[in-house]
């Protein structure tokens, strides 16, 4: 899929391979409203994978793997 005209293409580099293998993988899975995601791994994969899970509307993301700190993380500030 190419990129929009309107997002430059270095500052989506920043994002590496594991912004498109996370969005892909949370795309793929087919993720809804109030599902709940595992993810195991927090890599930058893992790490994207599930803030996209989140944005993709999921109600519980649960991250399996190490380091502690990056399992303590809160992917997503939600506003009530």
């Amino acid at each position: 899929m190419p990129l929009p005209d309107a997002l430059d293409p270095v500052a989506f580099m920043g994002g590496g391979c594991g912004l498109p293998t996370g969005f892909h993988a949370v795309e793929r899975a087919g993720i809804a409203m109030g599902d709940t995601v595992v993810v195991q791994g927090s890599g930058p994969v893992g790490l994207n994978a599930a803030i996209f899970a989140g944005l993709a509307g999921a109600a519980a993301v649960l991250m399996v793997g190490a380091p502690a700190d990056r399992l303590g993380l809160d992917l997503l500030r939600r506003q009530v």
